[in-house]
């Protein structure tokens, strides 16, 4: 195996070992660390009331930051997640409410239907 090679297949290793670590710790602290997001989000932001706020719906080794984004919508912040409408064009952004239904994205992501 070359230099080359050896380096590769050295940082492929490195990646699956550090998202098996964060998945981990998604898994044993996911909800603790969604309402500790919550709850600091909620004191650092101003009032929500009208603005616009994009969020995302997590992946596995994501934190979940739905609470957060209910408790916004809750004191009048309208939520957009991002689409991917072409995998070679900017991001949109589509409105978005707890509970509406998802479509399944190009890269894999759920994202609102248009």
């Amino acid at each position: 195996m070359s230099g080359a090679q050896s380096i590769m297949s050295a940082k492929a290793a490195l990646r699956r070992r550090m998202a098996e670590r964060c998945r981990r710790l998604v898994m044993d602290s996911g909800r603790p660390a969604a309402a500790a997001l919550a709850a600091q989000g909620l004191a650092q932001l101003p009032d929500p009331a009208g603005r616009r706020i994009a969020g995302y719906l997590p992946l596995a080794d994501e934190i979940d930051p739905r609470p957060l984004m209910a408790q916004l919508q809750a004191r009048g912040a309208l939520l957009f997640l991002p689409c991917v409408e072409d995998e070679n064009a900017a991001l949109v952004f589509r409105r978005w409410e707890p509970g509406d239904p998802l479509l399944r994205g190009p890269c894999g992501n759920w994202e609102p239907a248009p």
